[in-house]
């Protein structure tokens, strides 16, 4: 049975904006991208395509960074430049505790996986809701 039917991407190409505009034209009627606001507004040139991926996380790191890698690959080939992704996309925990036990420093393996299929196909992500550990955790 496939179950990917809630893994996809949605495209929005923004219309040419003048940088003396007070505000560039950032989708914000749409809230999967507003987080991404501040990102655009130092990107946007001319146009920019940007990616909104949508999926079910679940508590399998593996399961989800391929789920991801997917949806980016996917973006790139259709000339995305910027692919947002929901928060917790990296791991939703079964059971209280579970985030914790998982969670790493920044500059940690599971980020750097990330920083790695970013720079590899050549994509901004926006990754909203790691599970951060500090360095008085």
């Amino acid at each position: 049975m496939n179950t990917d039917y809630h893994h996809h991407i949605q495209y929005q190409r923004r219309p040419k904006w003048s940088s003396s505009s007070a505000s560039p034209p950032l989708l914000a009627m749409n809230p999967t991208l507003d987080h991404c606001a501040s990102i655009l507004w130092l990107l946007i040139a001319n146009s920019l395509r940007v990616a909104a991926a949508q999926m079910t996380s679940i508590n399998d790191l593996a399961a989800n960074f391929a789920t991801c890698s997917r949806l980016v690959k996917e973006a790139a080939a259709a000339g995305a430049k910027l692919i947002c992704f929901p928060e917790s996309f990296s791991f939703i925990g079964a059971k209280d505790g579970d985030s914790l036990k998982i969670a790493q420093p920044l500059d940690g393996p599971i980020l750097q996986q990330y920083c790695s299929l970013a720079r590899e196909s050549g994509i901004w992500l926006s990754l909203v809701g790691l599970q951060e550990k500090g360095s008085d955790d």
